[in-house]
């Protein structure tokens, strides 16, 4: 009997390590297309600063980053 719950626990916490390791390499994903649009909107589109990012998944994805530009007036790139 103690074996079995043995097995069943060692599966367990392999199960949950799969998982965290998934969910990890999906946040790898989101960090870098982060990166890369915050840098083309600071360096290509005319923004200042950068006050807020988001990741649009619809039919394609859009990455989504808010800011001042140079006069000061809130820009959607």
């Amino acid at each position: 009997m103690k074996k079995w719950i043995w097995i069943i626990s060692a599966a367990i916490l392999l199960m949950l390590g799969y998982v965290i390791a998934s969910v990890m390499a999906g946040m790898d994903h989101k960090k870098a297309a982060e990166e890369e649009a915050v840098e083309t909107a600071l360096n290509k589109g005319g923004l200042t600063s950068v006050e807020e990012y988001y990741l649009y998944h619809g039919s394609e994805v859009y990455s989504v980053v808010i800011g001042p530009d140079k006069d000061g007036e809130k820009q959607v790139l």
